[in-house]
């Protein structure tokens, strides 16, 4: 528990901080729902600078409260990413950490987005690490996505995933989003919705749907926060595979 609330309070500096020194970036409040069954909120967001010669660096954290069964479990992602980015592409790195009541990983990985006049096309793979009730685990996860924008302000992405971890044995996940941020507004509006297929637990489906408001600073429209902005994904952390 105090381990969350210093990574809590750190997220809360962190955003609170961010338009002072960042390029661009935002800020989201969500809610989830999970088979009806699991109910969890996400407070986070992202920032993004450029450092020289195309040159950006992107940082991102979300603190989760999971409510279910009468409990809570809480916990933390958060990523880094170096990326070269240009009117045509986007392509770098990225680690990643997770720090859950009952496990903790970290990941590392490549990813990359290529630009279109209407769309964005972007994929990551990468590899993890996890260690849970004292038992090490390793697995590895690919992303492939697109998104397509209706207007410079309405987008609308799919997206589809694929993991094997030691413990999961492995998931295939996809998932449907949009948003739309009002001319005048810097707050925009999402909505999405998600599946999972677990194999190691008999082939079951999760689904889960998402509602969320963000607010963006330092950009423009969201095709120009998705070209300059803290557009960077990552990967699959473990945080994704377990909620």
């Amino acid at each position: 528990m105090k381990k969350l609330l210093v990574a809590s309070a750190a997220v809360a500096a962190l955003f609170a901080a961010a338009p002072a020194f960042a390029g661009s970036g935002q800020v989201d409040l969500s809610y989830t729902n999970v088979e009806d069954e699991v109910d969890v909120w996400s407070l986070g967001g992202a920032a993004v600078t450029e450092v020289g010669a195309d040159w950006n660096i992107q940082g991102d954290a979300t603190v989760h409260r999971v409510d279910v069964g009468g409990g809570n479990i809480n916990f933390t992602d958060a990523a880094l990413h170096l990326f070269k980015r240009n009117d045509s592409y986007a392509m770098g790195v990225y680690v990643d950490s997770s720090d859950i009541e009952m496990a903790s990983a970290w990941g590392l990985g490549v990813e990359g987005q290529k630009f279109f006049d209407k769309a964005t096309i972007a994929g990551s793979i990468g590899w993890n690490t996890a260690e849970s009730f004292g038992s090490d685990m390793d697995g590895w996860n690919a992303t492939l996505g697109a998104t397509f924008f209706a207007t410079d302000n309405f987008s609308i992405g799919a997206g589809v995933g694929y993991a094997d971890f030691d413990f999961i044995d492995s998931v295939t996940t996809w998932d449907i989003s949009a948003e739309f941020k009002p001319e005048s507004s810097p707050v925009s509006f999402f909505a999405g919705y998600s599946n999972q297929d677990v194999s190691s637990f008999g082939g079951d489906d999760v689904s889960a749907w998402t509602l969320g408001a963000r607010w963006n600073f330092g950009g423009g429209s969201l095709k120009e926060r998705d070209r300059s902005g803290a557009s960077m994904k990552g990967g699959l952390s473990l945080g994704d595979l377990i909620f």
